[in-house]
């Protein structure tokens, strides 16, 4: 059975591909030094890290971002290598609730703790409690016993959560609610997120919940009236909690537990992620991809060595082949007027980060995993590559040590170029083999013909 990381050939509609180019937030490039860094310090492995991705459970897998995997996996791979314990993990991520001792009954007054009180581990995608009633307070309905707690997955945790109907009156929810004063809407929620709340005399406090609902007056920016939300999909509702809370996830929230494990435990230092960061940031200023593919178009001799060899061109360059994570051998491959070659990796994003950089979202993303060994045509044309259906397309899923990169033709007006200005002509996309190399500007004056 396949893994929830094979996803080559996957017919499930993953969408178009989303092509804009985006910057990595600090903390991924941060989660991508720390891993580096793990590595290159022999206290885990690349192939540790792929397997303990792998193993991550199939909804963490799929809702985690590609660096919240990372960081999950690093996390998993350093307790098993016996750097970090389980002690050190909670420490860094806040308290797991777990347990089968149900605290309320029917009837009790509680509240739905904020997002950010209590040290609440875990926001979306393991975020199980729309955002609408943070803060809160409602009475137990009904007690529908002890469940699995979907917000442990990322770990694989099988704590466990009794769970609770809470009823809460509209009007305490939406200060805008025109409807009945007795009508209540039941909401599912987990005894983590919920605390005692009542009043003297046993009544429901609804401090909270009054105040919350005053920053939602429209005189206040905020009109939440009920036409706006009481048919909402849940999904909906969980963006909407997302909207609310910011910008940071799970994701994120166990890639700053992964950072504060390593420098708790002295396995690496802040001035060293940091500074390390800083070179990352700044190394696209200085990618060898474009110098290597432009010597090759106007050198011969090298062009037959780098197809046969590529890490040994690349020496003559004084250029590292090897990505910095592990010892891997780049192979080149030509595009010509009959074969056009395309390179991905259907099980994660493997890929010459030496030569070309990072990856790109879209190299990262299912849509491109799955659809490039599939519908290799309708991907290069969602690049604007349209190749005439006598083109052989050759697919290299790069799964192991090998690297690819495409060499792609030399446009053509550019007999007199020399290296330098040849390599404004190389994209990285063109490496990947994506797009063809960029084509030369029109001479001034020229305009195109009508």
């Amino acid at each position: 059975m396949r893994g929830p990381h094979d996803v080559g050939g996957d017919q499930v509609d993953h969408g178009k591909l989303e092509l804009a180019e985006r910057d990595l937030e600090h903390w991924e490039t941060q989660t991508d030094v720390i891993f580096c860094a793990l590595s290159a310090k022999k206290f885990m492995g690349v192939d540790q890290l792929r397997r303990t991705i792998e193993a991550l459970p199939a909804q963490s897998y799929a809702e985690l971002s590609y660096y919240g995997k990372w960081a999950a996996a690093c996390i998993t791979g350093l307790k098993e290598n016996g750097l970090i314990s389980e002690d050190d993990i909670h420490d860094a991520l806040g308290p797991e609730d777990s347990t089968d001792t149900v605290l309320f009954r029917t009837s009790d007054c509680v509240r739905v703790k904020e997002e950010s009180h209590g040290g609440l581990r875990w926001r979306k995608p393991h975020l199980r409690v729309p955002g609408y009633i943070f803060g809160c307070t409602g009475v137990i309905e009904r007690v529908c016993g002890v469940f699995p707690n979907p917000e442990a997955s990322a770990f694989g945790s099988t704590a466990m959560q009794p769970l609770y109907r809470v009823r809460f009156n509209m009007r305490n929810v939406w200060r805008m609610y025109e409807g009945g004063e007795m009508d209540s809407c039941d909401v599912e929620v987990y005894q983590s997120w919920l605390e005692p709340a009542c009043g003297p005399e046993g009544a429901a406090d609804n401090t909270r919940a009054n105040k919350r609902a005053r920053t939602q007056d429209p005189h206040h920016g905020h009109s939440h009236g009920h036409e706006d939300h009481t048919h909402l999909e849940r999904s909906a509702v969980e963006q909407a909690a997302v909207d609310k809370e910011g910008e940071e996830g799970a994701s994120q929230r166990i890639a700053s537990a992964l950072y504060r494990i390593v420098t708790a435990k002295s396995l690496m230092t802040t001035e060293e992620i940091t500074t390390t960061v800083e070179s990352i940031q700044n190394a696209g200023l200085s990618l060898s991809g474009p110098k290597i593919v432009a010597r090759a178009w106007t050198d011969n001799s090298f062009r037959e060595l780098l197809l046969k060899d590529a890490s040994a061109a690349c020496t003559q360059l004084g250029v590292t082949a090897a990505n910095n994570t592990a010892t891997t051998v780049l192979t080149v491959v030509a595009n010509t007027p009959t074969v056009h070659n395309l390179v991905v990796c259907t099980l994660c994003s493997c890929y010459p980060r030496s030569i070309l950089g990072m990856s790109p979202d879209w190299y990262k993303s299912r849509s491109y995993r799955s659809r490039a060994v599939l519908q290799p045509r309708a991907v290069l044309k969602e690049f604007g590559t349209d190749l005439p259906v006598s083109t052989e397309i050759r697919v290299h899923d790069s799964t192991a040590d090998l690297r690819y990169l495409v060499l792609p033709m030399r446009p053509e007006g550019t007999t007199d170029w020399t290296e330098e200005d040849l390599q404004t002509l190389v994209s990285r996309n063109s490496m990947i083999g994506v797009t063809p190399a960029l084509s030369p500007p029109l001479p001034s004056g020229i305009l195109h013909a009508s």
